[in-house]
């Protein structure tokens, strides 16, 4: 039963009008309170959402604070290894400078503690014959001349020496 069937005027209603208009006012009555109770329902379950959903903001806003407190961390630790890493590489390449500086000296003390001990005989050892001794005498020379990275005048001296002396023998 819509509005438009209730009078405007209730003088001129009977009695069994008006019986059905309280059964109608009493069951529009019944129906208005289930809708109001069920907006109710959903008025305190969006609140209770509203609840939730303010509670995974404040959350979000945590986590986010904290991914940006750790990304700007990791950024930091990151700048400190490369640096480590770049001051390594120098380190490193200064140790191989300084390794090669150090072994190339070790070797021309050696050099020089032939020369002095054996006089340039060391040069010549397992020498039988005059053959071997211009072989050897040449090769020699390739690599201990002074042109040469391994070179020195010291040691072709030493060796020259030596090669007249063992000439003598070999060959007159």
């Amino acid at each position: 039963m819509g509005s438009e069937a209730f009078p405007n005027n209730l003088d001129n209603v009977d009695a069994e009008e008006l019986n059905r208009l309280k059964k109608w006012l009493f069951a529009e009555n019944i129906r208005l309170q289930a809708k109001e109770k069920e907006l109710e329902d959903e008025r305190e379950l969006l609140k209770a959402q509203q609840g939730v959903l303010k509670s995974q903001q404040r959350k979000n806003t945590t986590y986010k604070a904290q991914l940006d407190n750790q990304r700007v961390l990791f950024e930091k630790q990151w700048a400190i290894m490369e640096a480590e890493l770049r001051k390594m590489a120098v380190e490193k390449e200064q140790f191989e400078h300084k390794k090669s500086v150090l072994r190339d000296e070790i070797y021309r003390e050696a050099r020089r503690s032939f020369q002095v001990e054996e006089g340039g005989r060391v040069f010549f050892k397992g020498i039988t014959d005059g053959v071997s001794l211009r072989k050897r005498y040449k090769e020699l020379m390739k690599i201990y001349h002074p042109d040469n990275a391994n070179g020195d005048s010291e040691t072709l001296l030493c060796i020259t020496k030596e090669y007249e002396r063992l000439k003598r023998v070999y060959f007159e």
